[in-house]
């Protein structure tokens, strides 16, 4: 009897907005955001504001991380780069 072997996979995708609504529940769930730089309580009109800034910043580029199991796909986490400094080559990861 052979077993099936289960395929994961781990990847970065755009960050879109259609991932509003859990990115914002992530952020004001105080589990996760101890460990961030906000320090408040986001409502939807100061997370929609975040979306627009980060995605019209040149100085930030963020990704969602997406599971996949073979049956689905999920978005588990947004990571990327902000304080980009090109002519340095500095920036710091957001996670």
């Amino acid at each position: 009897m052979s077993e099936e072997t289960k395929t994961y996979t781990l990847s970065l995708g755009p960050l879109d907005s259609s991932y509003l609504d859990v990115i914002r529940a992530w952020r004001n769930d105080y589990r996760i955001w101890q460990f961030t730089r906000q320090n408040d309580y986001l409502d939807d009109i100061e997370h929609g504001d975040w979306f627009k800034r980060q995605a019209s910043d040149p100085s930030v580029k963020m990704y969602s991380i997406v599971f996949e199991d073979g049956e689905k796909a999920r978005v588990v986490g947004v990571c990327g780069f902000t304080s980009i400094d090109y002519r340095n080559s500095r920036a710091e990861f957001s996670l």
